[in-house]
């Protein structure tokens, strides 16, 4: 009768192993189809909305990717900083 229990409780604590790792991966699942969509969605989007694509496209940038919006808006601020320096000059020399 005792190894029956023994047996009976064996087989259920191995159920609850095997449920455990199923709750893992239909949670380890559920959390990657998660990260997939919202990453998919999170490129999707423009890297700045109309309004102010228009007046960044004024000042020189070119807005057509968010490394692109990076390396002009970096040579813009060298262009500038090159400007201030020959006005710097300028004004020393007088």
């Amino acid at each position: 009768m005792r190894s029956a229990l023994k047996m009976g409780a064996r087989l259920l604590a191995e159920r609850r192993g095997f449920i455990s790792f199923l709750g893992i991966l239909l949670a380890l699942a559920l959390s990657s189809v998660l990260c997939y969509f919202m990453v998919t969605s999170y490129f999707k989007k423009p890297a700045l909305d109309k309004a102010t694509a228009g007046v960044v496209q004024e000042s020189g940038i070119d807005t057509s990717g968010y490394s692109t919006i990076i390396n002009s808006t970096r040579s813009k601020l060298h262009d500038l900083e090159k400007q201030q320096e020959l006005q710097y000059k300028d004004v020393g020399q007088q």
